[in-house]
């Protein structure tokens, strides 16, 4: 609904925590109108507001390209991308019965419409929330992660690694209790 020149996003759970987030984006994406959607670093943080992290993602398009099918490398809440490239492609698509995964379908038909970047800067704190998703949930989610990766299969490198994480190292990960931010600690 809409009708600015560009999207950004705010998820009703997170905070804009970098006052620049919004300026330097626009500027971005004025400057290299080959981009398409432009995301930046995020802490993480629970429910009440205590720090648990930070993840950085990759930054240039060929780094966000060579992982993408991986996993997903943007944070909804710290995105800004082209309002008419989105519409293009059909906008968000909800997927029935899973959350979450709209968003990275959107990344996915932004990229081959153009580049993609993050910026080196932390602008968002990320709320992660406990159980805030069943294990059946979870396991749709990655069946329905994986299944897009093999639609992209041909725009995307990397398939038979984002087979390996779907298939193997997802599973295990989840099993151990380890999460996806927890790797990222500095």
């Amino acid at each position: 609904m809409s009708e600015g020149k560009y999207i950004s996003i705010l998820d009703d759970d997170d905070m804009f925590i970098n006052t620049r987030k919004l300026a330097e984006q626009y500027s971005f994406l004025e400057v290299y109108p080959e981009y398409k959607v432009v995301g930046t670093n995020i802490a993480v943080m629970d429910a009440g507001g205590k720090r648990l992290g930070q993840k950085r993602y990759p930054l240039t398009d060929k780094e966000i390209r060579d992982t993408l099918l991986i996993q997903n490398q943007f944070c909804h809440s710290s995105t800004m991308f082209r309002r008419d490239t989105a519409l293009d492609v059909g906008g968000y698509q909800q997927v029935e019965g899973l959350w979450n995964i709209n968003e990275y379908l959107l990344w996915l038909q932004l990229g081959v419409k153009g580049k993609m970047a993050n910026l080196p800067m932390q602008s968002v704190a990320y709320t992660v929330w406990p159980r805030r998703a069943s294990w059946m949930h979870q396991f749709k989610l990655y069946l329905k992660d994986y299944k897009m990766s093999y639609e992209f299969r041909d725009e995307y490198p990397h398939f038979f690694r984002a087979c390996w994480r779907y298939l193997i190292s997802y599973p295990i990960s989840y099993l151990l209790g380890k999460r996806w931010w927890q790797k990222d600690q500095k």
